[in-house]
């Protein structure tokens, strides 16, 4: 039952929400419009941090994504398992999958009903931080969630003293959101007394016990200078003002039909206990969403700090109205579905968009990713002998479209006025294998050939070409004399 309902919110989500996977290719390309899209831009600074994690990455002080400088736990392991970039950027895609089976694993063991697992790890797959993960590359939202929800959940001191130790290294919002688990936790007490209070101290010291070496390293680091990531990151102005309708739409965009669930919890634990201590909690609780919110641009995302409030809901309506979750919660479930999803920023909102219409911008995509675009300006490059250019063009063309054959060819073709023949070979080559039809590969690689002294393989090539050419090719009488004075030596 977890392990399927995990898999069958997965798939049920992706088919409504689906990535801009189309977007993927051109990953690391220094290209001005792919790296503003949030799908690519912190992944071109992300494949510098594996290669090397413990070396200050260029440019990133002027960039908002001078945050993952201390976000060292997932590039170091990259690093030393050494893993490639497209191995390391499914890390959050492994976390969006291992939260969604903590999710089901926790609502199967409190309430114990399908239809409730099911529709609970389907909420959890149609919020925010499961949308972020999985099309933003490199963001590793889910794995800041799945720490967050053990940390509000999980029963044994050791397990919270590990997930505070390690968790910070991936998003250091953790911490700012530590007052949110620890006010769960006391909302989530069956009872208000002495001795469900002193149960609770073992948590919260484990869970302060474990931040503590981050803090100390960090705050010491900042101290004494050796990083500014913290006074660089607020001075550059990434922290905005944002108007009150924008921050409100992000709210509503990290859960959507969720909030319903966490308006539950608070309205059910209250109900339950109403003492100093629930309503220092329920303080603490929304004072750690406003910092969250507060603390960086991308609203939405950032609201995902309250998702644990969604789990705890779902748990208290299961304990207070058992017959009705079983029908209410999959009616939530389907309702995100179904309601229109956004990613919230402060600068801009970008619509969340179904499988289908993923597929047609596939097909058709915007300029700034269409391999045809960077084709034409190599063209329009190569009539201004701007050879340098062109072959960036073509380089990204490639990138975007690693099935391109006329790319492939040109950029033998401007390798070689480059002066740079061997280079151009397998450009050719890789041309000539997509589509062996491309006649002025066939002769830009016999003269490469020729000049290298493949002679044989320059006439192969020639050969080719005549018999490929149409009968009224301008060039075929130059270039059988050239076969057979070939064939002379």
């Amino acid at each position: 039952m977890i392990i399927g309902s995990a898999f069958l919110a997965t798939g049920l989500s992706l088919i409504f929400f689906f990535p801009d996977f189309w977007l993927w290719r051109g990953v690391g390309l220094p290209v001005p419009d792919l790296l503003a899209c949030p799908d690519l831009h912190r992944a071109y600074f992300l494949i510098q941090q594996l290669a090397h994690p413990w070396s200050r990455i260029p440019g990133i002080e002027t960039s908002n994504n001078i945050v993952i400088e201390w976000r060292l736990l997932l590039p170091v392991l990259g690093h030393y398992l050494g893993m490639s970039p497209t191995l390391f950027f499914a890390l959050p895609h492994v976390g969006c999958l291992a939260t969604l089976i903590l999710v089901a694993h926790i609502l199967c063991k409190t309430v114990g009903r399908f239809p409730v697992v099911l529709s609970g790890a389907l909420l959890a797959a149609t919020c925010s931080w499961f949308f972020v993960s999985t099309s933003w590359l490199g963001y590793a939202d889910s794995w800041l969630v799945f720490a967050l929800v053990l940390a509000s959940f999980a029963d044994s001191p050791k397990t919270l003293f590990v997930t505070a130790l390690l968790a910070p290294w991936v998003d250091e919002r953790f911490i700012l959101s530590l007052p949110l688990c620890l006010g769960i936790r006391v909302l989530m007490a069956p009872e208000s007394t002495p001795a469900t209070w002193k149960s609770l101290v073992p948590c919260a010291v484990a869970l302060v016990g474990g931040v503590a070496p981050y803090l100390c390293i960090r705050l010491g680091a900042e101290l004494m200078g050796i990083r500014h990531t913290t006074a660089g990151y607020f001075a550059k102005g990434f922290v905005h003002d944002v108007p009150a309708g924008r921050v409100l739409l992000g709210l509503w965009q990290c859960l959507r039909a969720g909030w319903i669930m966490a308006a539950a919890f608070f309205a059910l634990s209250l109900r339950k206990q109403r003492t100093s201590w629930s309503l220092a909690a329920t303080a603490g609780i929304f004072m750690s969403l406003a910092v969250n919110m507060r603390a960086a641009g991308d609203l939405s995302r950032s609201a995902s700090a309250a998702f644990p409030l969604l789990i705890g809901g779902i748990i208290l309506a299961a304990q207070a109205w058992p017959k009705r979750v079983l029908w209410s919660m999959p009616l939530l479930g389907l309702a995100n579905l179904f309601l229109p999803a956004e990613h919230v920023v402060a600068d801009f909102v970008q619509p969340v968009y179904n499988l289908r219409t993923e597929l047609v911008l596939a097909r058709n995509p915007p300029h700034y990713a269409n391999p045809y675009f960077y084709y034409a300006q190599c063209s329009a490059a190569l009539r201004h002998d701007a050879y340098q250019d062109a072959r960036f063009d073509l380089d990204v063309a490639i990138a975007l479209a690693p099935d391109f054959a006329e790319a492939f060819a040109t950029r033998g073709t401007v390798l070689i006025l480059m002066g740079q023949p061997a280079i151009a070979l397998p450009d050719l080559d890789r041309a000539l294998s997509l589509d062996p039809t491309l006649l002025d590969a066939h002769l830009d690689r016999a003269v490469v050939r020729e000049n290298l002294g493949d002679l044989p393989g320059a006439r192969t090539d020639l050969e080719d070409l005549l018999r490929l050419a149409p009968a009224d090719w301008p060039h075929r009488e130059s270039v059988a004399e050239h076969l057979k004075n070939l064939a002379d030596h």
